[in-house]
């Protein structure tokens, strides 16, 4: 059988050829599992994050409730303050009108 030396070439070439997919396939497999594994970190770190935001939001909330529910009381607790000032306002306005018609009676018609 006649070998060119196209055929010697193709024969020493091929061994590379093959050695050089070896090489490229083993590359591509690291850098998967590379890729891999930065995505399941990056995904763990979201996850961490949404979780301590999740507990800041439910912290927050909570906070702004108890405020909101102290604010409704202090509300209420004015609310009623007020109604008595008015209440003693009216009653005092009441009885000074009161002495002050007696007091009228009495210059008027002494005893």
């Amino acid at each position: 059988m006649f070998m060119g030396p196209w055929d010697l070439q193709l024969r020493q070439t091929v061994p590379l050829i093959q050695r050089e997919l070896t090489e490229a396939k083993a590359n591509v497999s690291k850098m998967q599992s590379s890729s891999t594994s930065s995505v399941s970190n990056l995904l763990q770190e979201l996850k961490n994050a949404e979780d301590a935001l999740s507990r800041e939001r439910r912290k927050t909330q909570s906070v702004s409730d108890e405020q909101h529910s102290r604010l409704v009381e202090l509300q209420l607790t004015l609310e009623k303050s007020k109604e008595g000032y008015e209440e003693a306002l009216s009653r005092n306005r009441t009885e000074k009108s009161e002495r002050d018609l007696k007091l009228m009676h009495v210059i008027v018609m002494p005893f």
